[in-house]
């Protein structure tokens, strides 16, 4: 597993994701992503498992967002073809335009599936959990146990059909996924059941301070009240209320023990300086000049802009990378001497 602080992951994860948030210029959202699996290449190979299909999957989102956007929204002037009146919803012009604008929106989805599968990838689900704050510790639980679920799935799903085909068994029709299906969902049963065993074995919610509860339910109900009343103090009172009270609660909740505590390195630091300046780039360049992160290319296509600062953010994303290679360089080396 790459060598690098949890929380330096962190920042890097929304940094890599930011060019998503602010902006829909395909070329910078292109360049995010190869930063991205320039990162990932470098992680993949310590990782225990295989990591999940990034190219296959990305471009299916594109190519569903292309062609969902270039049959549903009947504008712009570059006409590519008439679809019959009478078809429902698809019916209409469909022009280059809603194509590319759908192209971008599937980019913008790529970006973000692409990030955060490699920083779940850079980091264990443990060292997830840590990130959490004591407030929302148990939330947090929850999070870092669903994420692992979609690849526990998948491993298992590859398992069982591995060893049917080692048995000479092939699917043919719908009616044979039982044979799929059953044996992920009682894998499922018994994960959740051990994970249920493991955690009331190590005394999980034994050692509880002030319920919290009545905090996120003060949190819930002012936040509601500002939602349709947005001239209530009361929302706002019960939203501080609420809050005040998870904090206090955190502060007086039972101390969680760790195995050892994660250091931060030179390496950790560098990375989430370049991750800041990436950040800072970006925010510099979408304040001054919003039309260079921006793209809308209706009502005629235009071709994007491109900047020298925004393709600079782009490569000090790849910072990580580096820190990655050097690890693997020195563990060599001390494996060498040994």
């Amino acid at each position: 597993m790459a060598r690098l602080n949890p929380r330096a992951w962190a920042v890097w994860v929304v940094a890599a994701s930011l060019p998503a948030l602010i902006g829909r210029n395909p070329m910078v959202l292109i360049l995010a992503v190869l930063a991205v699996a320039v990162v990932r290449t470098r992680i993949e190979g310590e990782s225990r498992h295989r990591a999940l299909p990034l190219w296959r999957l990305g471009l299916t989102m594109i190519l569903v967002a292309t062609l969902w956007n270039a049959l549903t929204a009947h504008y712009g002037d570059t006409l590519l073809l008439t679809l019959p009146g009478s078809l429902p919803l698809i019916g209409g012009r469909v022009t280059l335009e809603a194509a590319l604008f759908g192209l971008t929106n599937g980019l913008a989805v790529w970006l973000f599936f692409a990030a955060f599968n490699t920083f779940s990838l850079a980091i264990t689900p443990y060292q997830m959990l840590s990130l959490a704050p004591r407030a929302v510790r148990h939330a947090g639980l929850v999070v870092s146990i669903a994420l692992t679920f979609f690849p526990q799935a998948l491993r298992t799903a590859r398992e069982v059909r591995e060893a049917q085909a080692v048995r000479g068994y092939r699917p043919r029709h719908l009616r044979d996924l039982t044979a799929m299906i059953v044996p992920l969902l009682l894998n499922s049963l018994e994960s959740a059941a051990q994970i249920a065993e493991a955690m009331e074995a190590r005394g999980y919610a034994h050692a509880q301070g002030r319920p919290t509860h009545l905090g996120w339910m003060a949190l819930i109900t002012g936040s509601l009240i500002q939602m349709y009343w947005p001239a209530a103090i009361a929302g706002w009172a019960l939203i501080a209320i609420g809050a005040g009270w998870l904090f206090v609660s955190a502060r007086a909740g039972g101390s969680t023990t760790r195995y050892r505590r994660e250091r931060w390195s030179m390496a950790d630091t560098l990375a989430v300086l370049a991750a800041l300046a990436s950040m800072g780039i970006l925010v510099f360049v979408s304040i001054n000049d919003a039309s260079v992160l921006a793209y809308y290319p209706y009502p005629r296509a235009t071709l994007p802009l491109l900047d020298v600062r925004v393709v600079m953010a782009m490569l000090v994303l790849v910072a990580p990378a580096v820190s990655v290679l050097k690890w693997k360089a020195q563990a060599q080396e001390s494996v060498s001497e040994a």
